[in-house]
């Protein structure tokens, strides 16, 4: 039974590596992080180490796109209720699915599904991305 287990448990971790290398790089890093913390409370350093040695995403972008700083140097991935209602794709110069994906969930809570069809239509090709 355990050698069952560890074997399914490596083909998901090989499977789930290899669709991560489909996304770039700051969207790998949310999702190494998400593994790390999901949406709680962790530290800066930890955030940047991942951002230097699993994904090379830059800590700019990382810092705009995904974590908000709290005391202490310490950081939180921003859930779809705490990203910005008036976002518009067309002038996010780092669009990435994490973000993607969390903003079409933010608008589904807040605005309903027509409120999503109308993001959808608004990002195009990047919403099919966000949907694999």
């Amino acid at each position: 039974m355990r050698s069952a287990l560890a074997l399914i448990n490596q083909t998901l971790d090989e499977v789930l590596t290899e669709q991560e290398g489909d996304f770039e790089a700051d969207t790998r890093w949310a999702l190494a992080w998400f593994e790390h913390a999901g949406f709680a409370e962790g530290e800066y350093g930890v955030a940047e180490t991942l951002s230097k040695a699993r994904t090379p995403a830059s800590r700019h972008g990382l810092r705009r796109a995904f974590f908000g700083l709290r005391k202490a140097a310490k950081v939180h991935l921003l859930r779809p209720d705490e990203l910005p209602a008036d976002w518009d794709p067309a002038t996010d110069p780092r669009l990435n699915a994490w973000e993607v994906v969390h903003h079409l969930i933010r608008t589904l809570e807040t605005g309903g599904e027509s409120a999503a069809a109308g993001l959808v239509a608004k990002l195009g090709s990047h919403a099919e991305t966000a949907a694999s």
